[in-house]
């Protein structure tokens, strides 16, 4: 024998139907804890303000950049100018390349 719940009046359990609950206990902060964690992130973060923004000392008498330094710089500097000018020199070439070939008889050019 099935029994059918529609017959007796009782409906099926459905998530739509299911009675809302309202939670038994609501999560509270202490109100005293709050005002504490503020106070202690700033006095850290005032502490730890002037230890990471301090400057380093510069070395006196003596120019930031000097001795094998500077002369690898130069090298450096004298190279990339060169490969500069190298690059130009190939946009040329290329140029009149391409102009010749814009010039060429259109027997000559690929379709």
């Amino acid at each position: 024998m099935t029994v059918h719940p529609e017959r007796i009046g009782v409906e099926k359990m459905t998530i739509e139907n299911i009675p809302k609950t309202k939670p038994i206990m609501k999560r509270k902060i202490p109100t005293k804890l709050l005002p504490r964690m503020a106070f202690c992130l700033a006095v850290v973060s005032a502490a730890w303000t002037p230890l990471v923004a301090r400057p380093t000392p510069a070395k006196a008498g003596k120019p930031m950049m000097s001795g094998k330094m500077m002369a690898g710089c130069d090298q450096m500097m004298k190279r990339h100018q060169k490969m500069g000018k190298a690059l130009e020199m190939q946009n040329i070439a290329l140029a009149k390349q391409v102009h010749k070939m814009n010039r060429a008889p259109e027997k000559q050019k690929w379709t």
